[in-house]
């Protein structure tokens, strides 16, 4: 479902239809991500998006094809420093968690994502 989402999020000008199941997959798989700890789910949701972007960034950095259900990003074209620059913008994000009140989940996530949508593209 993840690797089905980003594909379709990436491509140039996805139909509107594919862009709603795109959205609801990834929805769905960052829904599934269960912490038994308060505020667990959504530090949960960011260690996964962290590990994934982690993951592909490597790979690019280590010239190393992605096999499994990775592979589909092995055609995908981002800039490393965006996807860097991510990756510490989520990991700041984390320490910054316990400091601040309140915050919106929702508006964090779809920062981030409009953020990949517009950093990761297909060949």
């Amino acid at each position: 479902c993840l690797i089905l989402s980003f594909a379709i999020l990436s491509q140039s000008k996805p139909l509107s239809g594919h862009l709603l199941t795109a959205s609801y997959f990834l929805v769905t798989v960052l829904n599934s991500l269960i912490v038994s700890k308060p505020h667990g789910h959504f530090i949960g949701k960011i260690n996964f998006l962290v590990e994934f972007l982690k993951i592909i960034l490597a790979s690019k950095l280590t010239n190393n094809q992605l096999s499994g259900a990775y592979k589909n990003f092995n055609i995908a074209k981002f800039s490393n420093l965006k996807i860097s620059n991510i990756i510490d913008d989520l990991n700041n994000l984390r320490f910054d968690f316990f400091n601040v009140s309140s915050i919106n989940e929702t508006h964090v996530l779809n920062y981030f994502f409009s953020e990949l949508k517009v950093s990761i593209r297909r060949s």
